[in-house]
């Protein structure tokens, strides 16, 4: 294997806003005291219509930490381009990690990842995930992830020592770690999700060309982000944007799919929409039935736009043509 000692650089990006300033100089702090190798850290975080006391935050470190405004509340995947330009055009990393804020990295993570990356160049990856945080049902797909992952869990059940990594179908978007061309093949996040489901796209879009995503069990990351979700009985409004956000970016994935043609993901979309509004009105859910409709209606008004990404993304001329074993 290669030394990472060798690798020039690794960019960071963290997306924040209004309310997150502790979590962010938590997240910060557990970066820069990563066991790094040779290796140079720049941070980037963007930072998305919060008030001034994160510029406090970002500047007591430094040239270390670049902070990109914005306005408003920009779209998830928007913030992670514009994080990916200023990587390619003025820091030049060699790799880039994309992280949530809520995130608090063990000092070893970094080095973990890079090392892993540098044996599977062609792979996208991500750390172990802990201390998950209730409230129950909020975000249950991390724990089907993991069931998932059944050698993963052989291996631990049996005490068996854990593999360098393990092949997954998707990843929990926390964190996103990968050398910055195979990004650049990849290509740019779609924006047309405005938050969930971004990560699981561009997983499916990196399997489809013929990238691997793996987790690095040796890699570990705390992630708290149920501790900071509302529950429906905490907060209504709150857990009502959320799950019809959630409703947007799973229609979205159903109609992207690149196994099937596209006229067949909307019969699919046409029948999961008239399923759940028929359990929504037998159920006395007028609210609910009024969002599946509306869901429905902006899948078809974006169409022509999801036709063009599902070409671009999806082109054969882009597929990796290394014939890569996944690892056992």
């Amino acid at each position: 294997m290669e030394e990472c000692s060798q690798v020039s650089s690794v960019a960071v990006i963290i997306t924040t806003a209004e309310g997150r300033e502790p979590y962010v100089l938590e997240c910060l702090q557990s970066l820069f005291n990563s066991d790094l190798a040779d290796t140079r850290l720049d941070v980037i975080v963007i930072d998305n219509g919060s008030t001034e006391r994160l510029a406090g935050v970002v500047a007591s470190y430094g040239e270390r930490v670049r902070l990109i405004r914005n306005e408003g509340n920009f779209p998830l995947a928007e913030t992670y381009n514009q994080g990916m330009a200023l990587v390619r055009e003025e820091l030049h990393a060699a790799y880039v990690l994309l992280l949530n804020d809520d995130t608090r990295l063990a000092p070893d993570c970094l080095q973990r990842l890079l090392d892993a990356s540098v044996q599977y160049p062609d792979a996208v990856l991500t750390p172990m995930q802990l201390t998950y945080q209730p409230p129950h049902g909020i975000d249950e797909g991390i724990y089907s992830l993991v069931n998932e992952q059944r050698d993963l869990v052989e291996d631990a059940v049996m005490r068996r020592p854990l593999k360098e990594v393990y092949p997954l179908p998707t990843l929990v978007g926390a964190a996103i770690f990968a050398h910055e061309g195979l990004y650049e093949r990849i290509g740019p996040f779609d924006e047309t999700f405005p938050f969930y489901g971004v990560d699981d796209d561009y997983c499916v879009r990196a399997r489809h060309l013929g990238y691997e995503v793996l987790l690095v069990p040796g890699a570990r990351l705390s992630h708290l982000h149920g501790r900071f979700a509302s529950t429906q009985e905490e907060d209504f409004e709150s857990w009502w944007w959320r799950w019809k956000s959630m409703l947007f970016g799973r229609n979205l994935l159903l109609l992207k799919r690149p196994e099937k043609p596209l006229w067949m993901n909307c019969l699919a979309l046409t029948g999961r929409t008239a399923m759940s509004c028929g359990y929504s009105l037998s159920h006395l859910q007028l609210r609910g039935f009024v969002a599946f409709l509306i869901s429905y209606g902006r899948m078809l008004r974006r169409l022509l736009r999801i036709r063009a990404c599902r070409r671009a993304h999806y082109d054969p001329s882009r597929r990796n043509e290394r014939n890569r074993a996944t690892p056992a």
